[in-house]
């Protein structure tokens, strides 16, 4: 758990000839050495209490998406002790 420098979720809604038939959800994890997973098959309330156990005991992880973050990761990638 304390190689994790990104988690954040992501969701997406499926649809055959425009009709909405589910949404699935994936947590996308970034850790040192630029290793990622992509956990699927969660539900919406699992993935929440994912993203609040790591966001109440490890506060250094980056939680969430942006371009901002996705620049300070690459950024912390890119330093010499990260890989």
């Amino acid at each position: 758990m304390d190689k994790i420098i990104w988690a954040y979720e992501h969701s997406k809604m499926h649809s055959f000839l425009w009709i909405k038939l589910k949404q699935s959800y994936n947590i996308h994890i970034t850790c040192f050495k630029n290793i990622k997973y992509v956990l699927n098959g969660y539900s919406k309330e699992q993935l929440d209490y994912i993203i609040n156990y790591l966001t109440d005991r490890y506060p250094d992880i980056f939680i969430g998406y942006s371009r901002e973050i996705k620049e300070n990761v690459h950024n912390r990638l890119k330093k010499k002790d990260c890989r």
